[in-house]
């Protein structure tokens, strides 16, 4: 049951087995471990110790992400972890570990891989490979360290999975804010069919240009199509989803050999402003849903999360380059199931999900080849227990798995706009000296000229003008019992409230920023006065 394969080629060929054992001396060096060595390193002795507990952080217990809540770690150990030391030169050519492990222990549809701790705490998998019939795992070494044999766990995996996919989208409905609109004199905007599933209302631009803004009460993501000549921003602008949704549409693109479609993702606490030449009489549509795009985007952000915690589990750095995505070939798969923009049925489910996760896998790099196809080789058993039925009961309470799909169409009438009134501002300019960010519309800097708490940077607002603008930036977060020059960057949810007027000027008259990742929620008792000089509580 080899999932990776040793190429047999110059001496690693003698170690991984590929020429006669006349080559290689075999040295019992445990029960559980014997070393290959090239038989002219003959003054080499390696040597080993059990190390119990050395293996401890990668088998405690994960923190999920977005305050999901401790899950068991994803990983199994089958052999205790050996320091492995040796006398005589090292051979350049390396040597081969072959540990025996106990295949009962083996979790069902597993793959074990072998691991070497980097630094405490810190695990590197190798490329190993696997005899079901003997149980040995082997794998070829340069270097001796604390060396250990470990397998995913299909149970906790599934488990990491279904509770990341419950975050995420457990909620299927959300309870967001409507779009807030300036003027929208001679405008309407209708949806058919009404579910009740997204938001919206109209907004006169400059000279003919109307802007539709709208959302989705959907904890999942949704498409939104949009005509030609249109433009979209989502607010906020770096969100995953949105990041990623960009990646598959340009990838797919590539692939088909034309422009990408006019498609844009909202997730979840996301608005999408659509703006357009609207001429008197004219109508212009919009179309939203969830399809195969959207689908795939939500799939790769979660599946990516659970990958990440797997990933962290060994101590490593995950790579998040998100990039990978428009290389990968599961783009060119995507091609072969269904076209962007098509809507998502129960026979291509299971595909688009198995492409998904194979995605994911492809920006989250574990660090070497068989642990990653060790992950992968689970999400069969993810795409039956976990993302399929997961969507799938989802779907049934918005209306099947082609999902909520309507037409918003804006029309205008002969009705002349009128100019907008002046939007708020944040507070008093000199509220507090050497502040920044207040009396601005929209500010994306804000610092309250005190201790690192009191900075958040990189705002993206919506709903500006509302009785309530809601943004999303980094700030740092103080842990109880942390001093304020140890608090740690975090995104941050920023709320401006109580929509009034400072100096004779439209203002919001409070600020609150709070951390949802973890725990916090927003309550209006923590703001302070910011219409007024001088900081009151």
């Amino acid at each position: 049951m080899a999932v990776v394969a040793v190429s047999c080629i110059s001496v690693a060929s003698v170690l991984a087995g590929c020429s006669s054992s006349a080559s290689v001396r075999s040295v019992p060096v445990s029960k559980a471990l014997t070393v290959d060595v090239p038989a002219d390193s003959s003054s080499f002795q390696p040597t080993g110790a059990s190390v119990s507990g050395a293996d401890t952080s990668v088998l405690s217990d994960v923190t999920l992400p977005g305050g999901g809540g401790i899950a068991p770690s994803p990983f199994v150990a089958l052999v205790t972890p050996m320091h492995l030391g040796f006398s005589g030169p090292f051979p350049q050519a390396g040597v081969v570990l072959k540990f025996r492990v106990d295949p009962s222990l083996l979790p069902p549809g597993m793959t074990p891989f072998v691991a070497t701790q980097t630094a405490p705490g810190v695990w590197t998998p190798v490329t190993s490979t696997y005899d079901a019939r003997s149980g040995i795992v082997q794998a070829h070494a340069t270097h001796f360290s604390i060396w250990g044999v470990f397998s995913f766990s299909g149970v906790a995996i599934k488990t990491i999975a279904k509770d990341i996919w419950d975050s995420t989208f457990g909620a299927i409905k959300v309870t967001d804010p409507a779009p807030t609109c300036g003027d929208s004199s001679g405008l309407q905007a209708d949806i058919a069919p009404n579910s009740g599933l997204y938001q919206f209302c109209p907004q006169n631009g400059t000279g003919t240009n109307a802007t539709l803004k709208l959302n989705s009460t959907l904890a999942f993501p949704a498409d939104v199509t949009i005509p030609p000549g249109a433009t979209a921003s989502i607010t906020p602008p770096n969100d995953l989803f949105t990041q990623i949704a960009g990646l598959i549409t340009t990838a797919y693109s590539r692939k088909i050999g034309h422009p990408p479609p006019n498609l844009n993702v909202i997730a979840a606490g996301s608005e999408a402003d659509v703006s357009f030449p609207l001429a008197t009489g004219g109508t212009v549509k919009v179309t939203t849903g969830i399809d195969v795009e959207a689908y795939l985007t939500g799939i790769i952000d979660v599946a990516i999360s659970e990958l990440t915690v797997m990933a962290d589990h060994l101590g490593a750095k995950t790579k998040t380059n998100l990039n990978a995505i428009s290389d990968a070939k599961c783009v060119h798969e995507i091609s072969q199931i269904g076209s962007i923009g098509a809507a998502l049925t129960t026979s291509n489910l299971k595909d688009l999900t198995k492409v998904a996760v194979d995605c994911a896998g492809q920006v989250v790099d574990l660090g070497a080849l068989g642990a990653l196809q060790g992950a992968l080789a689970v999400a069969a058993g993810l795409v039956a227990s976990v993302f399929e039925t997961a969507f799938l009961g989802a779907t049934d309470i918005i209306g099947g798995p082609a999902g909520p799909s309507a037409v918003i169409a804006t029309s205008r009438s002969a009705v002349q706009s009128v100019p907008a009134e002046a939007p708020p501002v944040l507070g008093i300019a000199n509220w507090r000296p050497d502040a920044t960010g207040y009396g601005q519309v929209a500010p994306s800097d804000i610092n309250n000229a005190g201790d690192p708490t009191g900075v958040i940077n990189g705002v993206s607002w919506r709903n500006w003008g509302a009785s309530q603008a809601i943004g999303t930036g980094t700030a740092s977060y103080q842990a109880p019992g942390q001093v304020a020059a140890d608090a740690t960057p975090a995104q941050a949810t920023a709320v401006a409230f109580n929509l009034g007027t400072c100096g004779g000027v439209p203002a919001y008259e409070n600020l609150e920023w709070y951390f949802p990742e973890y725990g916090q929620s927003f309550d209006p008792s923590n703001a302070f006065s910011i219409c007024t000089p001088e900081f009151a509580n």
